[in-house]
C-alpha cells in the first residue's frame, strides 16, 4: 500500500534509507576481502558489552559496519557502549550511535572518542588505508635494469615489488615504506640493510633493489616483526588482488605462523 504524504517511516525503513552509499568523508577499510588466515592477523570485532560479538565488515576513523547480532534490539539513534577489538592491539571501550541497519548489517558512528582510543584506531587504519590507495604501475615505466614483474605504488612513497619465475611462480617480494624495506623470499622475512639507496617515486624508471649480488645488505627478520605485520596490512588492502598477491599473502601468513 502506498504511504500517504507525510506518513512517517518505520525505524527499519528509515535505517535502510540512511545506509551509506558512495559518499564518504572518511576513508574506509574493507575487512571482508581478505582470506580467513589474514582476518586472524588484521581483522576486527565489536563486543556488545559481553552480550554478543560482531565481526567488523569495514571501519573508518568515524565508525564501523558490523554484522547484526540476532536477538539484539536496535533503533536508529540509539547509543551504546562497545568494546572495539582491533587485531592484536589493545581493546578499547567507546560509545557509539546506531546510524543505520538492515537485516544483516549495522552501521555505527563513534561518539566522544578519547585520545588513547583515537591513537589505537589510527594505528589500526594507517597502513591499511595506504594499501587501499595503491595502484599498479604500468611496465612501460620500468627501467631496463630491473627484473621484477609487478610494481604497486601508493601514498608516502610506499611500493610493492613482485618477482616471478619463468613458470609464473612467485619467487620474491618486497614491500617498502617509511625508508624501510621488507623482503620475503624462500619462506623467510628480511629487512633491507641501511646501505640501500633508491628513489622510486622521483623517476618511475630507475632504482637500486636488493639482488643476489648484495645479500649482505639483508638482515633476517623475526616473523613477529612490526615490519612484517605492517607489510601484511598493506597487502591485504590492495584493490588489484591478483593471483600473485594472494599467493604472496598466503605464503607470508603461513611463514608468520
Amino acid at each position: 500500500m502506498a504511504k500517504k504524504k507525510g506518513q512517517k517511516k518505520t525505524n527499519e525503513e528509515t535505517s535502510s534509507a540512511q545506509a551509506p552509499g558512495n559518499r564518504r568523508r572518511f576513508p574506509r577499510v574493507n575487512l571482508q576481502n581478505q582470506m580467513d588466515q589474514a582476518k586472524i592477523i588484521v581483522g576486527a570485532k565489536v563486543d556488545w558489552l559481553d552480550q554478543c560479538e560482531s565481526e567488523v565488515f569495514d571501519i573508518s576513523y568515524k565508525g564501523v559496519a558490523v554484522n547484526r547480532p540476532q536477538g539484539l534490539s536496535l533503533r536508529a539513534g540509539d547509543t551504546t557502549d562497545l568494546k572495539l577489538i582491533l587485531g592484536k592491539l589493545e581493546p578499547c571501550t567507546l560509545k557509539a550511535k546506531v546510524v543505520w541497519f538492515n537485516d544483516h548489517v549495522v552501521g555505527l558512528e563513534f561518539l566522544d572518542i578519547d585520545h588513547v582510543t583515537r591513537m589505537i584506531i589510527d594505528e589500526f587504519l594507517e597502513d591499511k588505508i595506504i594499501g587501499a590507495h595503491m595502484v599498479p604501475v604500468s611496465p612501460q615505466y620500468f627501467s631496463e635494469q630491473v627484473d621484477f614483474q609487478y610494481w604497486y605504488h601508493g601514498p608516502n612513497n610506499t611500493n610493492v615489488f613482485l618477482w616471478e619465475s619463468g613458470d609464473n611462480q612467485l619467487t620474491r617480494a618486497m614491500v617498502s615504506f617509511d625508508d624501510q624495506a621488507m623482503i620475503f623470499e624462500e619462506g623467510a622475512f628480511h629487512r633491507a640493510g641501511s646501505e640501500m639507496d633508491w628513489d622510486v617515486q622521483a623517476s618511475y624508471s630507475t632504482e637500486t633493489l636488493p639482488s643476489q649480488e648484495n645479500e649482505d645488505l639483508l638482515v633476517i627478520l623475526e616473523k613477529d616483526s612490526p615490519l612484517v605485520q605492517r607489510s601484511i596490512e598493506i597487502l591485504t588492502q590492495l584493490k588489484d588482488q591478483s593471483k600473485s598477491i594472494n599467493n604472496l599473502l598466503k605464503k607470508m601468513i603461513e611463514a608468520k605462523g
